[in-house]
């Protein structure tokens, strides 16, 4: 299953360059491309409702930012959760002990290092809290890191994230 946002999945030479390797490798996929910037538990719930209605699957694919991440992040650890879990209950200092299915983040920014670490950050539609969740369940199996997707971005977009890296990479010297 590909988790992404809508934008990318309309983006056809981005997007087009993972469906084919893809199907170069007989490698069937579904995609879900529901995604929002800043994702909200009720995305994640839809994602959670597609996941398991749509499959099986072997594996989650997140393509894109750090919000498709984050998102494939929270669908996975829910998904692997007792029935009627919510992420309310899984927010720091609670810890999402592990994922459902193996996952792979392929980012396309630069920003958040989300294909990398052991949190995701989800909106409580609620109370409009964003919710820190961590732990292992959250850790990609595989990040597949290409600079070259980075490359076909708006270049807002992509100056924007190169910032985000910088600050990212001052806090933690600091």
């Amino acid at each position: 299953m590909v988790i992404t946002d809508p934008f990318l999945a309309q983006h056809q030479p981005l997007f087009s360059r993972l469906t084919s390797a893809l199907e170069a490798s007989s490698v069937e996929s579904v995609t879900w491309c529901r995604v929002v910037e800043d994702p909200t538990d009720r995305v994640v719930r839809e994602g959670l409702d597609f996941l398991l209605s749509q499959g099986p699957f072997d594996a989650l694919v997140a393509f894109g930012g750090g919000s498709p991440m984050d998102t494939a992040k929270a669908i996975n650890i829910l998904a692997a959760s007792p029935k009627g879990s919510n992420l309310r209950d899984l927010k720091v200092p609670n810890e999402a002990l592990r994922g459902h299915l193996p996952l792979v983040c392929i980012p396309t920014t630069a920003g958040t290092g989300a294909e990398v670490t052991k949190f995701c950050v989800i909106t409580d539609t609620s109370s409009q809290e964003k919710m820190l969740i961590g732990g292992p369940g959250c850790v990609p199996d595989v990040a597949n890191v290409d600079f070259e997707l980075t490359m076909s971005q708006p270049r807002r977009l992509t100056a924007d994230t190169g910032i985000d890296s910088l600050t990212h990479a001052i806090e933690a010297f600091v």
